[in-house]
């Protein structure tokens, strides 16, 4: 084989690659909230659904795929658990993580976590028990209404 022939093959095996890989997939806070039916098929079927496998995979409900502005909403319908107890200390790593998902300057990503902790019953309800999407939206707001915060992802 000559090697244009096999720099065509390659050429037309990334371009293909590149299509199929191009998926975008729209986010529903219903199929992807962390007691969908899907996540408890997952748990009955023996595999543990991890941040690990939201991150590493494909599909509707996994980062991959999904677009840039609804990463955020997909992290906290996955764990809203996690960042509500991270709020309340007023650090941590799915804060830092959602912060980089959401595309927020370093002032803000260094801010949020205090700004979360001072309004922990504004932002989780007064029970705590808010849904994921309500918790996006709140932090949405927060963001929006708060000059000094920038995020790409967030507030729009």
């Amino acid at each position: 084989m000559s090697f244009k022939k096999i720099f065509n093959y390659s050429l037309f095996l990334m371009v293909a690659n590149m299509i199929i890989c191009s998926t975008v997939y729209a986010f529903d806070w219903e199929k992807c909230k962390e007691s969908s039916f899907y996540s408890v098929l997952i748990y009955i079927g023996g595999g543990l659904y991890s941040t690990t496998q939201w991150s590493s995979s494909w599909g509707e409900c996994s980062m991959i795929g999904l677009s840039p502005k609804d990463r955020p909403k997909s992290f906290i319908a996955k764990n809203a658990d996690k960042l509500l107890i991270e709020s309340a200390k007023g650090n941590g790593e799915y804060l830092t993580s959602f912060s980089k998902l959401a595309s927020c300057d370093a002032f803000t990503s260094q801010k949020l976590p205090d700004r979360l902790q001072n309004k922990l019953k504004q932002i989780y309800g007064d029970d705590l028990q808010s849904s994921a999407e309500e918790v996006y939206n709140r932090i949405s707001e927060l963001v929006r209404a708060d000059k000094e915060l920038s995020c790409k992802y967030l507030g729009s």
